[in-house]
């Protein structure tokens, strides 16, 4: 068996592990474990995550982290670059060799993050040295049809979605991928809605919520008739904050209580949200509407029954 044999029997062998359909790039490297002692292992990375595995079949994942963690890559040299994910771990790769570069690794790498987050990825993963980000963005899309995000239906959400349920660790539903691409993707109005997705547990919400944190797509978000836990909300406030293309936010009879009002303001006073329908919940004034309206100046309008303060 020659080397090339053996290496796509363990690609085959990572791929049966992560149970994925195929990889963007996979190569041999050496990984720093402990104590600066470096290590032979298989890289493997996909359109979601990067994986580290073992060279001996059947394969093992040693360590992997979706590219949603990531928070920080420095290339040092051609052949070692390091990656900071959002749990403080460090990732030292190496090539096989002194003379082996990682720039393909890195490129396709950067060009999967600039996917997902195609408008503000280097306000959201820090890229050193920081000169080279166009450089590198550049010769990443020669690696790819360089699809713009635009052509992509509702600006990528279904991208965002799939990495969002691996990083929440829930099911990806192919029929919501769908649903948006299709339906939503042809809504005059960009308003996105939860009433399709009623059937779904308070913990599915979470990734597709996740998947609208830097939309710049929907302009309307509507939640109804729907209980928001206190993690729903803890993800719709960060919707809030990052988010700057959703304008009206309606949150109609979804249990809302007071101390919502108060934990929610913080988040409000700095996004970008224009009007705000909190009706039907057990506010101040029970069985009131509570609905909050700001011009372009952030001052209240004449017709608002309450505002947030």
């Amino acid at each position: 068996m020659t080397d090339r044999d053996d290496f796509a029997d363990l690609v085959v062998s990572a791929k049966n592990a992560r149970k994925s359909s195929g990889f963007l790039f996979t190569g041999r490297i050496r990984y720093g474990i402990k104590n600066d002692k470096l290590e032979e292992r298989l890289l493997c990375l996909d359109a979601i995550k990067v994986c580290i595995c073992s060279t001996k079949i059947p394969v093992k994942i040693e360590s992997q982290f979706n590219i949603l963690s990531i928070k920080l890559i420095e290339r040092l040299t051609d052949s070692h670059i390091v990656i900071e994910t959002d749990e403080k771990q460090f990732h030292s790769l190496y090539g096989l060799h002194e003379k082996a570069s990682l720039q393909p690794f890195l490129l396709i790498l950067i060009r999967c993050l600039h996917a997902v987050f195609p408008y503000r990825l280097q306000a959201i993963v820090e890229i050193r040295p920081e000169n080279e980000y166009d450089k590198l963005l550049q010769l990443a899309n020669q690696y790819f049809e360089d699809i713009s995000n635009d052509i992509r239906p509702c600006g990528g959400f279904s991208l965002r979605y799939e990495c969002a349920c691996d990083f929440y660790q829930v099911q990806c539903h192919r029929s919501i991928q769908y649903l948006i691409d299709t339906v939503f993707a042809h809504r005059l109005s960009r308003e996105f809605t939860f009433r399709e997705f009623e059937s779904l547990t308070p913990k599915e919400y979470l990734p597709i919520l996740a998947a609208l944190r830097y939309n710049q797509w929907f302009t309307k978000l509507t939640i109804e008739n729907m209980k928001l836990t206190n993690e729903v909300i803890e993800e719709l406030c960060t919707v809030v904050r990052l988010c700057n293309t959703i304008k009206d936010l309606r949150l109609i009879n979804c249990g809302l209580r007071q101390e919502f009002c108060t934990r929610f303001s913080h988040c409000l006073s700095v996004s970008f949200v224009e009007n705000l329908d909190l009706s039907n919940n057990a506010l101040e004034d029970k069985g009131r509407t509570f609905y909050y309206a700001k011009d372009k100046k952030n001052k209240t309008q004449e017709n608002s029954k309450n505002e947030i303060t």
